[in-house]
């Protein structure tokens, strides 16, 4: 995946110049997926992270979407039906 900001090689979240040491605040966008043996559900959120001297902390998280809780599809005995999911 190529970020246009981003150099071949070079490593990173952003832009050329920028590190992760420099930024006492972080805005991220999270996803979460739950493929259960009985139930499924996908989350996105918003996260901020404060940074605490060199650690980085969950200051806020803001719900974006969250899906129904589905039945997990099953193809046969134990095999998840992925097209299905």
């Amino acid at each position: 995946m190529t970020t246009p900001n981003r150099q071949p090689g070079e490593h990173g979240f952003a832009g050329r110049g920028r590190t992760l040491n420099a930024d006492d605040e972080l805005v991220l966008t999270s996803v979460g997926i739950d493929i259960g043996s009985a139930t499924s559900h996908l989350v996105f959120s918003r996260i901020t992270m404060q940074r605490v001297g060199t650690r980085y902390f969950v200051a806020d998280r803001t719900l974006l979407f969250e899906s129904a809780l589905r039945l997990t599809p099953y193809a046969s005995g134990t095999t998840i039906d992925a097209a299905a999911l």
